[in-house]
């Protein structure tokens, strides 16, 4: 050979690597590495050798691996640690599980100190082994850095895969695999970026606060009550309501409210007055939606929403469900309870306690004035005496006669049973009936229930001239579901 140091694989290795090619051989076991010094005088080794010629060293391998550049080639590595010695090594061997010699190469003359004689070394050997195909042995990497020879290039070549701080982790390959693998993948274990997530970690809590959405990615805070019950509902934050002020004007307070749609939430942020003039936008101007106010009219308060604008205001509407809109206001949501207006279209003077509507107003003007009848079984309906949506009204009923004998008057809404008999014998009427005799007044008061604003009345009994009899309004409650 032209070269004056090299290794080489043994006759025996190379009936082993034969064995281990075929077709359901095994991978060949390297575990050892031996030194030796060849007694004093190198020599060149053939393969047919089974042992080194002196021994002096032996020790386990540290690595066996395919060289990355040539799939041909073995590496084989050992390391002699710095108490071994003093000694010259001139030869190295490879031996398998077995004890087997697999192969053997002539080394550099090199003497192995110790710290006894002045000067320890640690000693890495490598042997690089050539086949004529894929070597067929167990590998070993070695997890022990004080046995790696090729530490500091495996170092570079590590660091050169890693990623660089300064790149903020923007080098890394796949970014879902690495979000997998740390378990973070989006949708997964955490949360994409949402608009109305990011607008409530935009919010600074506060004691008694509640976070409310004021337009499509964006929130607030609005106060927490704890409950404001209307008709059995309970609402996280105040709704907004309305109270008689004075006039022909309403107050109205601020609150938040959910559309009438059901697509969403604002709150109406002021609190003022509003008059029944043609609408006009802020506290103490119109809310009338149409026309001019009316006599004898009941009148329900919304509270309306611009999604455009952002801006918020009170209108006023002789309809129960479907009010005209000013411009641009689209979403809205009417407030529970009424009020009316007398014949002079001014607005009959109120409290509205929760849903309930209660007459102020004592004067005959805001009565009704059924009818002066004076014949047995006279009968007839009154519309626009109450609200077109669902409610209960208690009414007092007045009557007197002025001759004696047995009077009767009664009346009822729609949600209730027809009468058809005679006061007092009104078993399941389910109605409202005063009755008098021999010329007396008479007074009482009574429910009716209805959704058409419609009061019916009969006169069963009558003997007599009759004065006015008269239904007045007391309280109205507010039964639809808004």
């Amino acid at each position: 050979m032209t070269q004056q140091y090299y290794s080489i694989i043994t006759n025996a290795g190379l009936i082993k690597q034969t064995a281990a090619s075929s077709p359901g051989g095994s991978l060949i076991e390297l575990t050892h590495i031996a030194v030796g010094d060849a007694n004093g005088t190198s020599y060149n080794p053939n393969g047919t050798e089974i042992a080194l010629a002196h021994e002096l060293y032996r020790t386990a391998l540290t690595h066996v691996a395919i060289d990355g550049d040539n799939p041909n080639q073995l590496i084989v590595e050992g390391v002699i640690s710095e108490e071994i010695g003093p000694f010259t090594i001139r030869e190295v061997g490879i031996f398998d599980s077995e004890g087997q010699l697999f192969a053997i190469g002539k080394y550099p003359e090199t003497f192995k100190s110790t710290s006894s004689i002045g000067s320890g070394k640690r000693l890495y050997i490598r042997m690089i082994l050539g086949f004529a195909n894929a070597p067929q042995v167990e590998i070993i990497l070695s997890e022990d850095l004080n046995n790696d020879p090729n530490f500091n290039a495996n170092v570079i070549v590590s660091l050169s895969e890693k990623l660089a701080k300064a790149e903020n982790l923007s080098d890394v390959e796949d970014v879902e695999e690495a979000r997998e693998n740390l378990g973070l993948k989006i949708g997964t274990d955490i949360q994409a970026f949402a608009a109305n997530l990011a607008a409530l970690a935009g919010l600074i809590g506060a004691a008694k606060k509640v976070p409310y959405f004021t337009a499509p990615g964006q929130m607030g805070l609005s106060d927490l009550y704890a409950s404001n019950s209307n008709k059995g509902s309970s609402y996280i934050g105040a709704a907004p309501t309305f109270s008689y002020n004075s006039g022909n004007s309403i107050n109205v307070n601020a609150g938040i409210f959910t559309f009438s749609d059901g697509s969403g939430q604002a709150v109406n942020s002021y609190s003022g007055t509003k008059t029944m003039s043609s609408w006009a936008a802020g506290t103490g101007n119109g809310s009338l939606d149409a026309g001019t106010v009316a006599n004898n009219t009941w009148y329900y308060v919304y509270t309306i929403y611009n999604p455009t604008s952002g801006a918020t205001d009170y209108l006023t509407s002789a309809s129960p469900t479907s009010p005209t809109l000013p411009a641009g206001y689209t979403k809205y949501r009417r407030l529970p309870g009424f009020f009316k207006t007398n014949g002079s279209a001014a607005i009959i003077a109120f409290n509205l306690i929760n849903r309930t509507w209660i007459n102020k107003t004592a004067t005959a003007g805001e009565q009704v004035l059924v009818s002066t009848i004076s014949q047995v079984g006279s009968a007839g309906a009154v519309s626009g005496v109450f609200p077109t949506v669902a409610n209960t009204a208690m009414v007092e009923l007045e009557m007197g006669t002025t001759a004696a004998g047995f009077s009767s008057f009664t009346v009822w809404g729609n949600l209730q049973s027809t009468p058809t008999t005679s006061f007092p014998s009104v078993a399941g009427l389910r109605a409202s009936s005063i009755a008098t005799n021999n010329g007396f007044g008479t007074a009482g008061t009574g429910l009716i229930f209805n959704d058409n604003g419609v009061l019916s009345f009969q006169n069963f009994d009558i003997a007599g001239g009759v004065n006015p009899i008269r239904v007045s309004l007391m309280a109205v409650t507010d039964n639809s579901n808004v």
